[in-house]
């Protein structure tokens, strides 16, 4: 299992990409398999995600982009 969550095909599983959702829910199918149950009420499992940004600040070179 570790070789698939290592893998190219995950993109280095960075935040936001789809290799990151693809990891969480090869996870999740394992922990379900073991009787695992999610924490809190929403649970979690590599649900899409949104990440919105409405003001850049760049510290050190004296740049600010709205």
């Amino acid at each position: 299992w570790l070789t698939y969550i290592s893998s190219d095909e995950l993109e280095g599983r960075a935040v936001f990409a789809a290799g990151f959702g693809l990891a969480a829910a090869y996870v999740v199918d394992h922990l379900r398999s073991w009787g695992v149950k999610p924490a809190g009420d929403r649970g979690s499992g590599g649900n899409k995600r949104r990440f919105t940004i409405d003001r850049v600040e760049f510290a050190g070179y004296g740049l600010d982009a709205p």
